[in-house]
């Protein structure tokens, strides 16, 4: 186990928290060795970078060799396309949200090679798609779910790459979901307007997360649901949004039933029997039990935190570190406290329900 004042300790937990989103603890026996644990990332849509989860969009020549040309007309999107042997990450995200239930229909808007139609097909779902280049002669309808999945990091043209997002969005009935490329640390290419472009003329606009989020919000004006790195859903349907959005957070509802609950207070002493001819006296409270009901207002608010997170918060959680550290005496102190006084088994629920949220 990591201690609490680990310097990487928050680092380190936003990246479980994230393997954790995309199922990669689904099946702890699947995980095994290095090579294997590459590969169920890899069967999930995304790959490593350092110490941050990339999805796997497209393919990219990173080479930093000049490219025979750089006008416009004559990038190469179609050469971006990947000949994928299980679904991309918007997609498993789609399912494993529950978002495509029996008798939904699944449109791809930029289906590249086909490789999620063919595989959602597979299963017996009914999906189709469309791709400038390699589908073209297919007919462009509705569906309930529309996916753009590494579609715009490719589209050199600004207005074109808005153009795109709001044709994909209007054929959505219930929800759409975006994917891009983020940024990692290899050589992207040589810089070519908001973007890179390769020796093989090909074009990748990469995106930070939060850069992707903003870009989808302001084009749409509409949330974006940011659900693993790189992929975002956006709903048409607001009854939807918002069974989504309540399952998502439900676990505050939660906290705050738990909170509700009593805390395991220090136990006073009892009050002696009064003795004759003596002078009764009050019972003595000592010095853990005074220092903790003056602290207790401020673990409340630290224990409400833990609630909603599942877990015992990193210091950048805390929302009240401040007092915490002026009237506790530091974060460690108060979390120790925490594990003293209040019920783990409400802590454990707490932990639970985040768990099936996250399905």
């Amino acid at each position: 186990m990591v201690q609490v004042d680990h310097h990487a300790r928050a680092r380190w937990a936003n990246l479980t928290a994230t393997a954790e989103t995309l199922g990669l603890f689904d099946d702890p026996t699947t995980i095994g060795f290095r090579l294997n644990w590459t590969r169920l990332i890899e069967s999930k849509g995304y790959r490593i970078d350092g110490e941050n989860f990339v999805p796997i969009g497209n393919a990219v020549d990173c080479s930093p060799t000049e490219p025979a040309l750089i006008g416009s007309a004559l990038i190469q999107r179609h050469l971006t396309a990947l000949t994928r042997s299980s679904m991309s990450a918007p997609v498993q995200l789609l399912l494993r949200h529950g978002l495509v239930p029996p008798g939904a229909t699944v449109f791809d808007y930029g289906c590249g090679r086909g490789g999620d139609v063919a595989e959602l097909t597979s299963t017996g779902i009914a999906a189709n798609g469309w791709d400038p280049h390699f589908a073209t002669d297919r007919p462009i309808f509705e569906a309930d779910v529309v996916n753009l999945g590494f579609v715009v990091n490719v589209i050199e043209d600004p207005a074109e790459r808005v153009d795109a997002l709001h044709k994909a969005f209007k054929l959505a009935r219930t929800v759409l979901s975006v994917g891009v490329m983020l940024y990692g640390s290899d050589p992207p290419g040589r810089p070519f307007r908001d973007g890179f472009i390769t020796s093989r003329n090909t074009f990748q606009k990469y995106f930070t997360q939060a850069e992707f989020k903003d870009w989808v919000e302001q084009v749409l004006h509409q949330e974006a649901f940011m659900v693993g790195p790189g992929v975002a859903f956006i709903f048409a349907d607001k009854e939807a949004e918002q069974r989504f959005s309540a399952g998502r957070f439900r676990r505050r509802d939660l906290s705050s039933r738990l909170l509700a609950m009593r805390v395991r207070s220090p136990r006073l002493p009892r009050e002696p029997k009064p003795q004759i001819a003596k002078q009764s006296r009050q019972p003595h409270v000592s010095r853990a039990t005074q220092e903790f009901e003056k602290a207790r207002p401020y673990l409340d608010v630290l224990w409400a935190t833990a609630l909603d997170l599942g877990r015992l918060p990193e210091a950048a959680e805390v929302t009240n570190l401040t007092e915490i550290e002026a009237n506790v005496g530091g974060l460690s102190k108060a979390l120790r406290a925490l594990t003293r006084n209040y019920e783990q088994s409400l802590l454990a629920a707490a932990a639970a329900s985040r768990a099936d949220d996250i399905r």
